[in-house]
């Protein structure tokens, strides 16, 4: 995660990794930076701030660039000071970046491509406003049957155990001689499908919208 874009960003560390003299360092920061972006690159599931961890390698590299940028000789102290001021306000304009962030936190009409994780979530909320009436005591309910993802989120969200998958008939019995109630989504699987005890929730009661299923 940088706010730097990666053509200003590779420059910088291109004069970072040229400029360190330990050859130790050298091989510290090249391979950690590639590696990392490789990695990531490749994996099917990743958040920008898995990378967060390389921050201060771009910190400390658009700090040497600007070092080395004040070094470069002007004809008076005047054209230097004014330099450095002109690096620091376009630098500064960069990580600012307003375009990016307007794009990141919020939803363009049609959605852009990238902005479909964000839709999800908009509706997957509005969506789970309506189940949550439905649940009854979040101490004592417990829902099973929940998307992938959603279940986690629920939970997390609203206080209510929820679970992936149908339970087993063994499991309905343990927890309601606990005291709980069991609680299901139908979420298109076959009535028949869910054991004695737990109360399903049909899917022309609530379901999830599509949108959120893509």
């Amino acid at each position: 995660m940088c706010p730097l874009t990666w053509w200003m960003m590779l420059p910088c560390l291109l004069l970072l990794v040229y400029g360190v003299r330990d050859a130790d360092k050298r091989w510290l920061i090249s391979p950690t930076v590639l590696a990392t972006h490789v990695f990531f690159a490749l994996a099917a599931t990743k958040m920008l701030s898995y990378a967060m961890f390389l921050l201060p390698f771009y910190a400390i590299a658009v700090a040497y660039t600007i070092t080395l940028l004040m070094r470069v000789p002007l004809r008076t102290e005047k054209a230097r000071t004014w330099a450095s001021g002109a690096s620091l306000a376009v630098l500064a304009a960069a990580m600012l970046n307003i375009q990016r962030i307007e794009y990141k936190h919020t939803v363009h009409d049609p959605p852009a491509p990238s902005q479909m994780h964000r839709v999800q979530q908009y509706a997957v909320i509005d969506a789970e406003r309506k189940l949550v009436p439905l649940l009854g005591d979040p101490k004592t309910t417990v829902l099973f049957n929940m998307p992938a993802v959603f279940d986690v989120q629920f939970m997390f969200r609203y206080g209510y155990q929820s679970m992936r998958k149908i339970p087993a008939a063994h499991v309905v019995d343990r927890l309601r001689q606990k005291g709980y109630t069991v609680k299901a989504l139908q979420d298109g699987s076959a009535m028949d499908d869910f054991p004695p005890g737990v109360e399903v929730i049909p899917d022309s009661v609530f379901t999830f919208p599509a949108i959120a299923r893509l």
